[in-house]
């Protein structure tokens, strides 16, 4: 192999692994000073009756605010009798400071009295060794 091809082969392994080193720079790898996280569901709000008439378009809004800035994110609707049966899942990875999710979910296939419990997970740090979590009951109605 020439020197000028051995040379070439450098540069560009050299530049291919700064493509993977981005996402886990050593300012990553615990948590951020004094980096805080608020989770806020909007809606439903815990303890909120969803009328029959609109659970075919529920909307799941959820605020998650980073002094610093969010990580990964994963919010989770089950129900409430039963903690393993998972209905709606979403996960998000986005390095910014606010995070506003609003997604619709059809609970229109649920008998009336249904209840159902959703679930914010945030991490602080990109690691995920520390997080904040946050929790709301609702149930469809009549």
């Amino acid at each position: 192999m020439s020197m000028k091809k051995l040379l070439f082969l450098l540069l560009f392994l050299a530049g291919f692994s700064l493509l993977f080193k981005a996402c886990d720079s050593d300012d990553d790898n615990g948590p951020e000073p004094g980096n805080e996280i608020e989770i806020t569901i909007v809606s439903p709000h815990d303890g909120e009756v969803i009328p029959m008439a609109e659970a075919e378009e529920v909307d799941i809004y959820v605020m998650i605010e980073a002094t610093d800035e969010n990580h990964d994110i994963d919010i989770e609707v089950f129900l409430e009798d039963e903690p393993g049966d998972k209905i709606a899942d979403w996960h998000l990875h986005r390095h910014v400071a606010l995070i506003e999710f609003n997604e619709p979910l059809d609970l229109s296939s649920f008998e009336a009295g249904t209840k159902f419990r959703i679930e914010v997970t945030a991490c602080i740090d990109h690691d995920c060794d520390e997080y904040e979590h946050s929790q709301s009951h609702f149930s469809v109605g009549e």
